[in-house]
């Protein structure tokens, strides 16, 4: 089948979304399917199985919105026909319907991935109403809506009227090649991590869903002086927890790496003692499925986990896959809860952990699983 994949998103940033996308392109190309990728230039090399055409985001405000709104369709069209498409994904378009304009003309079947209400996170007025128009257009106009949690089904089914038969979920996944157990110690040699230290470690974006806040302020209720917590992300917020952290960093060491390379992720798991996992709602509908919990699966790590999401901390206490705390309005109790769970972890656990954590991951939380739903709904909507 020929597809095309519309993405607006860099495909080079380590995000949990470029992840998404590349690990669903390649296994479709694996399989057999031709792909016509279309995304902004990124900003690193990528390696991917697709063809490709990607267009330079326009610096001059005026040129960014002649293209996002009015120039791009004939660029779209004109792609999407050389390459003789039958089917077209959308992903990420959430102020613009050039992608759908452009398939309607050429009579192709739509489906549509939604995995946010926006509108929701958007602050100006004007282009809050403008994402709402926008995804109700392609939620009217596609064949399908995929997204990853029945959460954000409900979401979209109430804000904006879809029928829950037209919505589809699929989880994420974890590439089971690439996080896979591995000795600690060696993992600690290989990094150049002391062998004697304890080291948690939260790997995510710096954006206020993940809260970081939070475990910058419970390690001033933390004594644990051979303890080190260490970051690996980026994102608007990294300055502000930076500041913080600077001032509550007297017992325990905090330490930001920034981004670090995605094929490097899993030894720097492999290298902790425990991984963090934070979730705070930005909007009532918010029920993200989380790839880093499941890379922290695969690698067999035990999770601590505050979040309150009834989804995921449901998930991580009920296949004890971790230890989780529902966090509160109460800061400072929330701040003392976590510090007390990071302090009574089951340090045996850590050191044996169990397999049930990977098994769960090799049954339903891979990206090979996630590429067949896909594949099948593209097979589905390309038939209609």
């Amino acid at each position: 089948m020929r597809i095309v994949y519309i993405t607006y998103d860099d495909v080079s940033s380590n995000f949990a979304w470029s992840t998404h996308v590349k690990s669903i392109i390649n296994r479709l190309c694996n399989k057999g399917h031709k792909i016509l990728l279309i995304a902004p230039v990124p900003k690193y090399f990528v390696q991917i199985s697709a063809d490709f055409y990607y267009w330079k985001k326009p610096n001059n405000i005026i040129c960014k919105i002649l293209w996002y709104y009015f120039t791009s369709l004939f660029c779209f069209i004109r792609e999407i026909n050389k390459f003789k498409a039958e089917v077209i994904y959308i992903r990420g378009a959430h102020i613009t319907v050039i992608p759908i304009i452009a398939a309607l003309y050429l009579r192709l079947p739509i489906i549509v991935e939604i995995n946010g209400l926006v509108h929701f996170e958007i602050k100006s007025k004007t282009l809050k109403l403008i994402s709402k128009i926008t995804q109700n257009i392609y939620f009217r106009f596609c064949s399908k809506i995929i997204t990853v949690s029945d959460t954000f089904k409900k979401g979209i089914s109430k804000y904006f009227g879809a029928s829950f038969e037209k919505i589809t979920v699929i989880e994420n996944g974890v590439d089971l090649s690439v996080f896979k157990p591995m000795d600690n110690y060696s993992a600690k040699k290989l990094i150049g991590w002391s062998t004697q230290k304890t080291y948690g470690l939260f790997i995510g974006s710096f954006y206020k869903h993940h809260y970081l806040q939070l475990i910058v302020n419970s390690v001033k209720y933390l004594d644990a002086t051979n303890m080190e917590i260490c970051f690996i992300g980026d994102g608007s917020e990294r300055l502000t927890i930076e500041k913080l952290a600077s001032k509550n960093s007297d017992r325990i060491k905090l330490t930001f790496l920034g981004e670090v390379k995605h094929e490097e992720i899993p030894i720097y798991i492999a290298s902790s003692d425990f991984c963090l996992l934070i979730l705070k709602k930005t909007y009532s509908y918010y029920g993200p499925s989380t790839v880093k919990l499941f890379e922290y699966m695969a690698c067999n790590k035990h999770i601590i986990c505050a979040t309150d999401i009834p989804e995921v901390f449901n998930f991580v206490n009920d296949n004890k896959v971790g230890n989780a705390i529902k966090i509160t309005n109460n800061f400072e109790s929330d701040s003392k809860n976590l510090a007390a769970l990071i302090k009574t972890r089951d340090v045996e656990k850590e050191n044996k952990p169990v397999n049930y954590a990977r098994t769960l991951c090799e049954k339903y939380f891979n990206w090979d699983r996630a590429c067949d739903d896909v594949e099948r709904e593209l097979i589905n909507a390309a038939k209609k």
